[in-house]
C-alpha cells in the first residue's frame, strides 16, 4: 500500500531547509491573531521546492480562534497563493479555550478560502474526532480531513490523512508532527487537491554547471596531488564541492552538504558512477561532474 507522508511545522520548529525528505509539507501561518514567526521563510522555501520539482505541493494552515477571522489573516500573510498550495483549518479545543458549536464561523471561513483559491478541493480541515464532533459538527459537503490520533487510526467521514505522531524525528526539525495519507500516492493527492490540471511541468532542479577546473583535475579525498580539490582547505574548492553535493542531494542521494569531499561523498560518487556506467574511481572529474547534471535520474 502506498502512503504519502509529510510534516507539519510552525515557529516551534526551526525553519525548513533542503534536508527535508518528503514531497509535501504543511506550514502554519497564524494562530488566531498571532502571526507565525517562521511563516515567511518556510513559505519561501516551499515555493522554491515546488518550482524546482522537489515537492509536488504544500499546505498552509491556521489555528481557528472564535471571534477571529483566521482565514483573512492567512490570506493577508500569503498574498498570491501558489497554484500548488492548499489550506487547512486547524480546529482544536486547546484545553477548553475553544468550546461550543463553531460550525457557522468555521464554515464561513471555509467558504472564504474556497473562493480565494478558486476551489473547495484546496481547503481541508484538521482535528481529533472529539473536537471535530463538538466544535465543528456541521461541516461543508465533501470536505477532506486530517484526523489526529496517536496510537490508533480511527475512521471518520471525510478522512484522507492521519496525524499519527507529534514526536516523529524529521530533518531538519527533529521531533515534530507527522502525517500519512494512507493508501494515497502523489498522483492521488494531486487529483484530490485539483493540482494536476493547473500545474506546469517541474522545472529542472538546477542548471548545468560547467566544470571549473582543468581536464586532469578532480574532486577527491584530501591529497598532496595538486590536481585534487577536496574542499578541506577553504576557498574556491569548498564552494565547488558544495555545489556538487547540493546537486547530488537534489538528485535524491543522501549526502552531507558541508563543502568537504570526505568518505561519504566518495561513497556517493562511486555508487553514482556505477549506476551511470562511468569509471568507478570515487573521483569527481569532468565526466562524472557533467553526468551529475545531465544523466537521467533513476
Amino acid at each position: 500500500m502506498t502512503d504519502t507522508q509529510w510534516a507539519d511545522i510552525s515557529e516551534w520548529q526551526r525553519t525548513v531547509d533542503d534536508t527535508y525528505p518528503w514531497q509535501f509539507l504543511c506550514i502554519r501561518s497564524n494562530d488566531g491573531e498571532l502571526h507565525d514567526a517562521h511563516f515567511a521563510a518556510n513559505r519561501a522555501w516551499a515555493d522554491k521546492a515546488v518550482a524546482d520539482g522537489r515537492m509536488f505541493g504544500y499546505m498552509v494552515y491556521y489555528f481557528y480562534r472564535p471571534g477571529v477571522n483566521g482565514a483573512e489573516i492567512l490570506k493577508s500573510m500569503v498574498g498570491t497563493p501558489n497554484h500548488r498550495m492548499a489550506v487547512m483549518i486547524d480546529v482544536e479545543s486547546d484545553a477548553g479555550q475553544v468550546a461550543g458549536n463553531q460550525s457557522a464561523s468555521i464554515n464561513a471561513q471555509f467558504d472564504e478560502l474556497a473562493r480565494w483559491l478558486g476551489s473547495a478541493k484546496r481547503v481541508t480541515g484538521y482535528g481529533n474526532t472529539g473536537d471535530l464532533d463538538s466544535l465543528w459538527p456541521s461541516k461543508p459537503n465533501g470536505i477532506r480531513l486530517v484526523i489526529a490520533a496517536y496510537g490508533s487510526n480511527p475512521a471518520y467521514p471525510g478522512k484522507f490523512a492521519h496525524q499519527y505522531s507529534d514526536s516523529y524525528v524529521t530533518p531538519p526539525f527533529g521531533a515534530c508532527d507527522i502525517n500519512s495519507a494512507d493508501g494515497m500516492d502523489v498522483a492521488d493527492l494531486e487529483r484530490m487537491f485539483g493540482f494536476t490540471a493547473t500545474a506546469p511541468k517541474p522545472k529542472p532542479k538546477a542548471p548545468e554547471q560547467p566544470w571549473p577546473y582543468g581536464p586532469d583535475d578532480y574532486l577527491g579525498l584530501p591529497s598532496p596531488d595538486p590536481h585534487c580539490h577536496s574542499g578541506y582547505y577553504g576557498g574556491k574548492d569548498t564552494q565547488v564541492v558544495l555545489t556538487w553535493q547540493h546537486q547530488m542531494s537534489h538528485r535524491g542521494w543522501k549526502i552531507a552538504r558541508d563543502g568537504k569531499y570526505g568518505p561519504e561523498s566518495r561513497s556517493v560518487c562511486m555508487a553514482f558512477q556505477a549506476e551511470k556506467g562511468l569509471a568507478v574511481d570515487g573521483l569527481v572529474g569532468p565526466h562524472t561532474w557533467k553526468a551529475s547534471w545531465t544523466a537521467r535520474i533513476t
